[in-house]
């Protein structure tokens, strides 16, 4: 049996000739998906749908925080914000789970079936550190798999830089054949940078960072859709934390991306579903009776 290969330190950047760049090709994204793991596709989202996803994401940040239910990160100092289970804080977060880009390539990266692990948002704030490299699939299986288990959607609020914390990248680093030779060390990567409305789509096993924000001023915010193949379990248990007013307004294909449909054989209620069913907590579930049929 031959030993595993040795992940290469991250060479220099000149040497990859070229680096993807936001285009509105999707093959041409494709392609650097598979050359690169990452690619960018250039005015993902129109004027109208950017402007309402930066308004209703300002106005939860702050009613979060007025709240006193807001999470923070990035540093000692905590300068980043971080709003958790999207499905539930606005219409216009559940208008993106039915965006062309999620069909145009997570079937084709993940299969039938595939589920959202978290929808999240990362306001990205001056003075964050950023934070250690990593992949979105050590969680979900240490080794690295000939194939990706996840595939992410990042939605860019406003115009993403180096400056401003954009997020760090170490390019084909999904192969398993680079690493960092220190989680903590950006070295060697590069960052995402792209207009406002642009979405980042990169996969699960390439190693990336949130980069710090050295601007002077204000923020970075992004939407994370993370997205994994049907028999891997979320980070965000959805048919629980979504609420009933919400589940009632989901379209089918959200409600599968959320946990709702079986698929091959997985994610049944009270046993056996037909592959595609869509589920719902049981009004009279089957509990413990008596030999007379009645509660035990």
């Amino acid at each position: 049996m031959l030993a595993p290969t040795q992940p290469a330190s991250p060479p220099d950047l000149s040497s990859y000739g070229r680096l993807p760049g936001p285009t509105t090709d999707l093959q041409q994204v494709k392609r650097d998906l598979k050359e690169f793991g990452y690619g960018f596709v250039k005015d993902a989202l129109p004027p109208e749908q950017l402007s309402a996803l930066q308004k209703r994401l300002k106005d939860q940040a702050e009613g979060e925080v007025k709240a006193g239910v807001a999470f923070f990160d990035g540093g000692p100092k905590k300068p980043n914000q971080r709003i958790w289970n999207l499905p539930n804080k606005g219409q216009e977060f559940l208008g993106l789970l039915e965006h062309p880009l999620v069909e145009e390539f997570i079937p084709e990266c993940l299969g039938d079936g595939y589920h959202l692990s978290s929808y999240t948002a990362n306001i990205n704030r001056p003075g964050s550190k950023g934070m250690g490299m990593h992949t979105d699939q050590i969680t979900i299986n240490p080794a690295i798999p000939q194939f990706p288990l996840g595939v992410n959607l990042m939605w860019f609020l406003c115009d993403v830089n180096e400056e401003n914390g954009g997020t760090r990248i170490l390019p084909k680093s999904h192969n398993g054949l680079v690493a960092p030779n220190n989680m903590s060390d950006i070295s060697g990567t590069t960052f995402a940078s792209g207009p406002a409305g642009t979405c980042l789509v990169f996969e699960s096993r390439l190693w990336h960072a949130t980069g710090p924000n050295v601007a002077k001023e204000g923020e970075r915010p992004v939407i994370l859709q993370f997205y994994v193949r049907h028999f891997v379990r979320p980070q965000e248990n959805f048919t629980l934390s979504v609420t009933p007013e919400v589940e009632a307004i989901l379209a089918d294909k959200a409600k599968q991306a959320l946990g709702f449909r079986v698929t091959a054989t997985l994610g049944g209620v009270e046993g056996f579903r037909p592959d595609g069913t869509m589920v719902k907590r049981p009004e009279n579930p089957v509990v413990a009776l008596n030999a007379e049929g009645s509660k035990a």
